[in-house]
Formats: C-alpha cells, structure tokens, sequence
C-alpha cells in the first residue's frame, strides 16, 4: 500500500474522486497502525469518496461522513454516517428509502460489531427505531413575515 499525492508539493490525501467521471481512489496505509479500527475507517474512506463520485461535496454544516481531512486524527473523528442534508442528497441522486437503508446498514454492522463498534450500532438503531415512529415526518411550516 502507498500514499496518494494529487500534485507534486502536496501533502498525502485518503482518497480522491473525479466527480465529473465518477472514479476514485483510495489508499488505507495510514490506518493499518490503528488494527482495532482498520475495517471502520477503510469504510468511511470507501464511502466519502464515493460520495464524491454522487456528486456530494464536502460538507461544512454538520459532523458528517462527507466532512473533509486533512489528517489521520480528523479522519479517524468523523463519523460513518451523513448528516441529513448530505443522505437527502444522496437519497435524491439513487432514490431509497431512508428507513430501509439503515435497517441495512444495521444487518451489517450486527454482523461485525467487533470493527464498527457499539456506538455505531446503538445510532442505527435510535434512527430505525425513530424513523419506524414517525414514518412521514413534517416538516414545520415556513414563518410569515
């Protein structure tokens, strides 16, 4: 495994998609210290970049899968999950259903919880548990000036 370097000065990137071709790349050798969580942050790697090959920029609103780093600490930091704005996007590119995607997600985490932790699972599960509550959320209605 190597580094990726976009352009000669630059410094190391995880990965890096071209949205406009739908391709990217992704290299792992900064996390094969950290063993423990290899499989998760290969994961999340996996999955921005692929964001970016939807078209999904880096996010600036919210903690997000689709946060950008710079460093190993704010890549192992971010979490594996989008934030709204960024699973709306995404859900307006291929079209699922959100409820569904998580119980997926959730089977798989289940599967291996020694790599994608307790926390991990226990969110899946407060958002299927939430989302199955209130199938059809509202949003508030605008204020009249």
């Amino acid at each position: 495994m190597y580094d990726l370097y976009p352009r000669d000065g630059w410094n190391f990137v995880f990965g890096q998609a071209r949205l406009a071709d739908s391709v990217g790349v992704f290299s792992f050798i900064r996390y094969v210290d950290n063993t423990s969580n290899f499989l998760l942050n290969c994961c999340k790697v996996m999955t921005h970049e692929i964001g970016h090959m939807f078209g999904i920029k880096h996010c600036c609103y919210f903690q997000c899968l689709m946060n950008g780093s710079n460093h190993l600490e704010e890549s192992t930091s971010k979490p594996m999950f989008l934030c709204p704005m960024d699973l709306h996007k995404l859900q307006h590119y291929i079209n699922f259903d959100v409820l569904e995607r998580y119980q997926n997600l959730l089977t798989f985490l289940l599967h291996h919880p020694q790599h994608f932790g307790s926390n991990n699972i226990q969110w899946l599960k407060t958002r299927c548990q939430s989302l199955s509550s209130h199938p059809n959320p509202s949003l508030p209605k605008p204020n009249k000036h």
